[in-house]
């Protein structure tokens, strides 16, 4: 299963830092970095199960499970698995694994 984490150039670190915890705690999994500048060709290339990002989802992004994270930690993030959506306040890592978890059984 395949994850796309892409944050802009102003919160990178922060993504990466997602992308690499998420890598650590889930090794099987392939977890690929990409700016938000960039984000749909991203998608495009990596054809990603799960995408977690600063933006919102994108039109053709046809991924199991998509997380908005904002920026701003006071901004509701939004989540979407399997075509159900839920919004989370400042989702933490064991929440955004709990996506991965969830979007990885829808695609099982």
């Amino acid at each position: 299963m395949r994850v796309l984490v892409s944050f802009n150039r102003h919160h990178y670190a922060y993504g990466d830092a997602i992308a690499r915890a998420i890598g650590c705690c889930r090794p099987h999994l392939e977890v690929s970095v990409a700016g938000s500048e960039g984000l749909d060709a991203a998608v495009s290339r990596v054809r990603p199960d799960v995408v977690i990002s600063d933006r919102p989802k994108s039109a053709f992004a046809a991924s199991a499970a998509w997380v908005e994270v904002p920026p701003r930690p006071d901004v509701v993030a939004r989540i979407c698995v399997g075509g159900r959506s839920r919004t989370s306040r400042n989702p933490s890592l064991s929440e955004m694994l709990s996506v991965v978890d969830e979007a990885e059984s829808i695609s099982a």
